[in-house]
């Protein structure tokens, strides 16, 4: 393949992303979260509408560094924050401060490009932890402080402690690199950012996706459907490609965290709805997770149309 009509795809897939993408965070979300596109790229294609979605704090910070001004970090001064650490040391032995002033210290490293290299990592574990605190039960949280892991693999984790999994399946899941490409939040009040889609009575694969309406999910899969029945394609490998179904998705395949996945519908308020395509009937079916019962979600995940329930909603 050339370059020339390596470059024709990549501007026809962009243009067909934004085409099909109407609400712009969800473009953002996308082109910048799935996909890493920087703003000097977005406005290479002329797409200048989601500029305020870029974090200018920290552009401001990463040009204060670049041209050697001095960044200081807001909200806390030193004496304040020795206060605070000196008040949380129990013992009458104070010297402990001194160790959280070093590990403060180190929030002001900066990599290459200007970022704070400890700081990124620390918001890639708070942010998910966030997210377990907002949407699952205490236990589940202290659970997930307790699992060592990498601040993608977080939720995920979270998950299979709601389903009951004990600690050492969840390390074993997460070592096996079933967790990994989870979710990490957008901030620290995030509250049932997720959503479901499924395939009814396939139990090898789940999708999970994040900040997209319901009504967005529901004509985003009916679409993929027609297509993946027009190209005489798989449902699942229409799915597995963000360009063509139309939202991106993270593909689930180990049959422990798909089970945790779904009981979380109804376990936390992680997942804010669920939208099944059934071949049986042809139908996509949406619902949303908040008064969900057990028995209404196993049935909606099943074969064939279930009798519809107080909370269920059915779209054709």
């Amino acid at each position: 393949m050339t370059q020339n009509r390596k470059d024709e795809l990549y501007d026809q897939m962009i243009a067909w992303i934004c085409e099909h993408i109407k609400n712009d965070e969800d473009l953002f979300l996308t082109l910048n979260g799935h996909f890493g596109m920087t703003k000097d790229e977005l406005h290479d294609h002329s797409i200048e509408s989601l500029d305020r979605f870029f974090p200018t704090e920290e552009a401001e910070e990463t040009e204060a560094v670049a041209t050697g001004e001095s960044v200081h970090p807001v909200g806390i001064s030193l004496t304040d924050f020795i206060s605070k650490v000196s008040d949380m040391v129990s013992s009458d032995d104070k010297t402990a401060v001194l160790d959280w002033i070093e590990f403060a210290g180190f929030m002001t490293e900066v990599d290459e490009s200007g970022r704070r290299t400890l700081e990124s990592e620390l918001q890639e574990l708070y942010l998910p932890l966030c997210y377990v605190r907002n949407n699952f039960s205490n236990l589940v949280l202290q659970q997930s402080l307790e699992l060592d892991t990498i601040g993608n693999e977080i939720i995920y984790g979270a998950m299979m402690f709601a389903a009951g999994y004990p600690d050492n399946v969840v390390r074993d899941i997460g070592n096996e690199g079933h967790m990994e490409d989870g979710y990490i939040p957008l901030s620290a009040d995030e509250k049932g950012s997720l959503f479901v889609v499924a395939i009814a009575g396939r139990n090898d694969c789940i999708f999970i996706g994040n900040n997209m309406e319901g009504s967005t999910t529901f004509e985003c899969l009916r679409r993929a459907v027609q297509l993946a029945e027009m190209r005489g394609r798989d449902i699942v490998s229409v799915l597995e490609h963000p360009a063509t179904a139309g939202m991106p998705l993270r593909k689930i395949s180990d049959e422990r965290l798909i089970d945790a996945v779904k009981i979380s519908c109804t376990a936390s308020t992680a997942i804010d709805h669920i939208t099944v395509y059934d071949p049986v009937t042809e139908e996509v079916r949406l619902t949303t997770t908040q008064g969900l019962t057990t028995e209404q979600r196993d049935a909606f995940f099943c074969c064939g149309a279930p009798d519809q329930a107080d909370g269920i909603t059915q779209q054709m």
